[in-house]
């Protein structure tokens, strides 16, 4: 699961963002794909105003571009839904 086209924003939208970077996490796609020959599946989760913008979007078309080729992303919009208090942390994309 990616989520985000940079490490900041990773950092900020995904708990295990810090412990996999993703740098490595890249990295890894592309071993995997060296190694198997296989395309990867990115999982994208579309968090509105903050990972679909179209500063992002750029950032994770270049991201991706060099993966183009054997890279299937699945950009999923966000399912709202209420935490246990009420508050809802994001909203769907627009």
């Amino acid at each position: 699961s990616l989520h985000a086209p940079n490490q900041d924003l990773r950092t900020e939208i995904v708990p295990s963002g810090t412990a996999h970077k993703l740098d490595p996490l890249m990295a890894a796609c592309d071993y995997h794909h060296q190694q198997s020959g296989r395309s990867v599946f990115v999982e994208y989760v579309m968090l509105s105003k903050v990972n679909d913008t179209s500063e992002c979007a750029h950032q994770l078309g270049a991201l991706l571009k060099p993966r183009q080729h054997h890279t299937i992303i699945n950009l999923i919009p966000w399912n709202p839904m209420f935490a246990k208090n009420g508050e809802q942390p994001f909203d769907a994309p627009d």
